[in-house]
């Protein structure tokens, strides 16, 4: 069975285009990318070739939802989700019955959670951060370096749309990680509630 969490970074790795001096190169799974000469000079390549896309704030991702967000259409996640829902009404009944209703007592179906925590899942949306790091070490105008930090941090954003819940990482929780290119990521957590993840990306 494929393991979710894998199929996940390796859709995430397609979004990447590495720049090789001639051409992007498209790596299609992490083995692809991992066997691909000289990731670090390529994602360095792409730094100082970056260019911005041309879009206006009406611009939407081609898997967004007409209505908004993104659209829950994969028929397991679904039939999965329908399940746990069902357990919730009964589980709820029977407090609401038995006169003993508390909402924080109400515990979240396992079979709808993700089996990554929100560490590892955030080491999965940290692919893009050796690309906009370079691009904004490359630059020699402050604000222009500013620009590819705040947009390092919002790139944050659009890898996060999954709908299995990911584990809550305990406090202390760490988790390390090594992208491709040699960048190393170090998460902890550091507040349990509300839940707050520090991470620390590190160039080659």
């Amino acid at each position: 069975m494929l393991n979710p969490y894998n199929q996940r970074r390796d859709e995430l790795y397609k979004s990447v285009a590495i720049y090789d001096g001639d051409e992007f190169f498209t790596p299609q799974s992490i083995d692809d990318l991992q066997t691909h000469v000289s990731i670090e000079q390529k994602i360095i390549g792409l730094a100082k070739n970056f260019a911005t896309l041309n879009r206006s704030d009406d611009y939407r991702a081609a898997d967004a939802a007409k209505e908004g967000g993104f659209a829950l259409d994969d028929p397991v996640i679904l039939s999965k989700f329908r399940s746990a829902f069902k357990e919730l009404i009964v589980q709820v009944g029977k407090m609401i019955l038995s006169g003993n209703f508390e909402l924080y007592k109400v515990s979240f179906p396992i079979k709808a959670m993700s089996p990554v925590s929100i560490l590892q899942l955030l080491a999965t949306c940290s692919l893009h951060a050796p690309l906009y790091l370079n691009a904004a070490a490359l630059q020699t105008d402050p604000v222009e370096r500013m620009k590819f930090v705040m947009t390092n941090s919002l790139s944050y954003i659009y890898p996060t749309h999954c709908f299995d819940k990911p584990l809550n990482p305990i406090l202390g929780e760490t988790y390390e990680a090594q992208l491709p290119d040699g960048s190393k990521l170090f998460l902890e957590q550091v507040i349990h509630h509300p839940p707050i993840s520090y991470i620390h990306v590190t160039g080659p």
